[in-house]
């Protein structure tokens, strides 16, 4: 009986990009996914050093790349659908050129939110600290209190910090209750960010499976299955349903609002009747990240100011009390 896929390992965007560039270069460079799988191993150390191991094995046995891959938690499940696709195709080096790509660029959205919100973290902590101290000099709180008091907020906010990230963890490899996406969706700005995550999640996987020669409806549906999105599987599955129906691919994907009326719209139109799809699917994906990273610099932007906000309001009202 065959083995299953285990659960994708928790590798952070950087690892996996560096993973995936590591196969892409040994790949393009020619050498067999055995050899590939060795050389990347050769250089690796810590949790990625045993399941390259194993997987090399498996595919020195005959196993296929991306099972051998997915059997070691090494591919998300889009990430196998697409590398699964491109090994039939024989264009394995290009796809994980792109997959390496896409989470360096994730990595590094996140490294700037990260940079930006430092210091409004900061003056946050400094506010804990520092709000209580007229209150101990005055004798209005004991030392005590002081020390308790600020160890329960500073808490509070190191347990909001850890739950956050791995609330967002979760849902990168599990998808978001059906729920709190539609929550998210009507919230001006969260909203939009949602809408376009998936929009460019879609419009790329679907041109690494149109690049790896998979029909534009076998992609939809291999998607489909890929997600743990609900609201983005129904969104797959409804664009699925119309290009069956006999509508064409751009006309699918606005029905199911992974295209943006205009631009988008346009773009994939016309390259579906000019038969270069994949190289307009791939542009219109670098658009859709960034308008991604337009919207992550307005969230970064406007986060502090809540923080500065909430922090003067607890000095205001202290200075009034």
């Amino acid at each position: 009986m065959p083995r299953r896929a285990i659960r994708p390992l928790p590798l952070d965007d950087s690892c996996r990009s560096d993973l995936y560039s590591g196969l892409a270069l040994g790949l393009g460079a020619g050498l067999t996914p055995e050899h590939t799988l060795q050389a990347v191993n050769d250089v690796c150390t810590g949790a990625l050093a045993v399941p390259l191991s194993r997987a090399r094995s498996a595919v020195s046995k005959g196993t296929g790349f991306s099972r051998a891959l997915a059997q070691q938690g090494l591919l998300p499940a889009l990430d196998r659908a697409l590398v699964s696709a491109a090994e039939d195709a024989g264009r394995l080096d290009h796809v994980f050129d792109h997959l390496a790509e896409r989470y360096q660029r994730a990595h590094a959205r996140w490294q700037r939110m990260k940079g930006r919100l430092a210091l409004p973290g900061f003056i946050l902590v400094f506010a804990i600290l520092v709000l209580p101290i007229p209150a101990l000099f005055q004798a209005r709180i004991t030392t005590t209190d002081y020390a308790i008091t600020t160890a329960l907020l500073l808490a509070l906010v190191a347990a909001c910090v850890i739950t956050a990230r791995g609330v967002v963890r979760h849902w990168r490899s599990h998808g978001p209750p059906s729920l709190a996406t539609r929550i998210a969706r009507m919230l001006p700005l969260i909203g939009r960010l949602s809408r376009l995550h998936e929009r460019a999640d879609a419009v790329e996987a679907l041109a690494l499976n149109v690049a790896s020669g998979v029909a534009a409806r076998e992609a939809l549906s291999n998607m489909r299955l890929a997600t743990h999105n609900a609201v983005h599987r129904a969104s797959l599955g409804k664009a699925s349903a119309c290009l069956e129906g006999g509508a064409p691919l751009a006309e699918s994907l606005r029905k199911a609002e992974l295209l943006d009326v205009a631009e988008g719209y346009a773009l994939v139109s016309a390259g579906e009747q000019a038969g270069r799809l994949e190289n307009v699917l791939e542009r219109y994906a670098r658009i859709c990240h960034g308008q991604l990273d337009d919207v992550y610099d307005v969230l970064a932007q406007w986060i502090p100011v809540v923080v500065y906000l909430a922090v003067a309001s607890v000095v205001a009202a202290g200075l009034l009390g």
